[in-house]
């Protein structure tokens, strides 16, 4: 076993980044105990969805979430 060549030491870090951000997107899709009230995929997996709506949109993230009430609403989910 020689040096490894920092090329090799890069592509196993990315390889390891990538993978625990498909973890993580997973996790929260499927296994978390959220994963189940209906929404906006996005929203699950990240805080970019209310980023934009409070940053970017400056500060609308309020109103969004009233639509998405409105849009979902309480019939949507059922309590297991």
């Amino acid at each position: 076993m020689g040096r490894e060549s920092p090329a090799n030491l890069l592509a196993l870090l990315f390889s390891l980044f990538l993978a625990s951000i498909a973890w993580v997107v997973t996790y929260r899709l499927f296994f978390h105990p959220l994963s189940k009230i209906p929404g906006p995929k996005l929203a699950a997996i990240s805080r970019i969805y209310d980023f934009y709506y409070d940053c970017i949109l400056g500060g609308k993230f309020v109103f969004k979430i009233e639509e998405l009430h409105k849009q979902y609403g309480r019939a949507a989910y059922t309590h297991p």
